[in-house]
């Protein structure tokens, strides 16, 4: 994978795709290790969350890394750092976009977190497919 962007190309929107596909899976990770620590286990919500949202985080790693980038590196400490710094920074984002939009602009919470999980998703692509999972060809 290279570090350049080519809007004619179709492997570009087929990545893009695969971003997607992986975002709903970890979404569903997340609120399936939520709802079963929370109801079967009986982990405190804030406890549970947070847990079932590192869930999430790492199947995001693995399934972008093999699946949507098919990076062949071996996995480095480097590589986990950046995916949690551009993690965190979308996280920022969105939650600054969702505080913005409802206490500020007084918008509904519903059309905020569509917002916000938008520009959360484009970081989140744009920080793994030019920072995180960048390989040069040689």
């Amino acid at each position: 994978m290279d570090k350049k962007f080519n809007i004619k190309d179709k492997n570009e929107y087929i990545k893009l795709i695969k971003f997607a596909l992986v975002g709903g899976m970890n979404t569903l990770i997340d609120w399936l290790v939520y709802f079963i620590l929370t109801k079967f286990v009986a982990i405190t919500p804030w406890i549970a969350s947070t847990i079932a949202y590192c869930c999430g985080i790492a199947s995001s790693y693995f399934g972008n890394k093999h699946f949507t980038f098919k990076a062949k590196n071996k996995t480095s400490v480097l590589e986990v750092v950046k995916f949690l710094v551009v993690n965190a920074l979308s996280l920022g984002a969105s939650t600054g976009v969702v505080a913005l939009c409802t206490e500020v602009f007084l918008w509904n919470p519903y059309v905020a977190k569509v917002l916000s999980t938008g520009i959360s998703m484009l970081i989140n692509y744009l920080g793994s497919r030019f920072f995180v999972f960048v390989t040069d060809k040689k």
